[in-house]
């Protein structure tokens, strides 16, 4: 067994971690996920981000659950008013998502068409009209995990624009769903081959 001072074992861990961290990226990168793009409103401005960390997670109550980085801009307002929209964008949005991207504050809502309640839960939180679907949110629970916050929201509301053409994101690329037209449950040994070169 070798015994190694304190300090170079811990050296030693820190330089796994990293690269477990790094590993752990290269392959996320390769999870390909819908765009969404949170909103939210403070009584003042409107908040908003990108974001592919979103997943249904109840139909008993209705709910889904994002994770935000604690580091957003969109956190803080996002807890305090504690609701919020998932813009879930449709592949004729990916302007709007690159557009979010780069711009910060209000100037991320300059491009598409954005809509808002004039009253009730909602009031003056951005919606997307062109977005696949809306939902909107209260939040139920939220809790720190590194260096993000899931949160769980209660869907309130949902507009359905009634698209199946999700904006997706895989390996820092845009794209979009295409169905494999296998419409016909098939035999295993049928589903193998077609992955066999």
């Amino acid at each position: 067994m070798l015994f190694l001072p304190k300090v170079l074992d811990s050296v030693l861990r820190a330089s796994e971690d990293k690269t477990a961290a790094l590993d752990v990226r290269r392959v996320m990168r390769h999870v390909g996920s819908t765009v969404t793009i949170i909103t939210t409103h403070d009584g003042s401005q409107p908040y908003g981000m990108v974001a592919t960390a979103m997943m249904s997670l109840s139909l008993e109550p209705p709910a889904l659950a994002i994770g935000i980085n604690r580091s957003a801009s969109i956190n803080k307002p996002l807890l305090e008013r504690r609701a919020f929209c998932i813009n879930i964008l449709s592949h004729y949005d990916e302007d709007i998502s690159r557009r979010f991207t780069k711009l910060s504050g209000a100037a991320r809502f300059l491009a598409g068409n954005w809509r808002t309640d004039d009253a009730g839960l909602f009031q003056d939180i951005p919606y997307l009209t062109t977005a696949q679907a809306a939902l909107f949110c209260m939040l139920d629970t939220s809790t720190d995990s590194g260096t993000h916050r899931l949160i769980v929201g209660l869907i309130q509301r949902a507009i359905d624009n009634a698209v199946d053409d999700p904006l997706l994101y895989c390996d820092g690329t845009y794209g979009q769903f295409n169905k494999t037209g296998l419409d016909q449950p098939q035999a295993l040994d049928d589903r193998l081959a077609l992955c066999r070169p």
